[in-house]
């Protein structure tokens, strides 16, 4: 008897292990499909018609929003790569091309403030850009035009 209450213990964390991560994959890019996980760098827009738009990095995200009118969305926010916090969209530090990424290359990442975007490429590489100046350059990077 002693026997089975462990492994029925082992079966009950195997089961909610497996349904986590699961739920977890079933979150993918809006415009490359790729899986929008705990340790993507996303970037999310909120559309008042069509609620939350979620993509698995800077790259994506300021891709579709170069994209869309700004009265389509009424706020866009970035997770800041070292806080691990979602950030105000206009007001954070990109990194374009650095050597570190979750999602698609050319790997961006965006950061609380310049200075931590400067010291992180200067380590790892990349350029360092405001919100306008990456707004322009991700829909180059970021052309899945084989995403629908």
């Amino acid at each position: 008897m002693y026997r089975i209450i462990p492994s029925f213990s082992v079966l009950i964390f195997s089961l909610l292990f497996i349904v986590s991560v699961n739920a977890e994959e079933k979150l993918g890019c809006s415009l490359c499909g790729k899986p929008v996980t705990e340790s993507s760098n996303r970037f999310v827009i909120n559309d008042p018609e069509e609620g939350e738009l979620v993509l698995g990095c800077p790259g994506c995200g300021l891709a579709v929003l170069a994209k869309m009118p700004s009265e389509q969305y009424s706020s866009a926010s970035v997770q800041d790569f070292l806080r691990r916090t979602m950030i105000d969209a206009q007001s954070a530090w990109y990194l374009r091309g650095t050597e570190i990424g979750f999602c698609c290359s050319p790997y961006w990442l965006a950061f609380g403030s310049r200075e931590e975007a400067e010291k992180f490429a200067k380590g790892f590489g990349g350029e360092v850009l405001d919100f306008e100046s990456a707004i322009k350059l991700a829909p180059e990077d970021h052309d899945h035009q084989h995403v629908h």
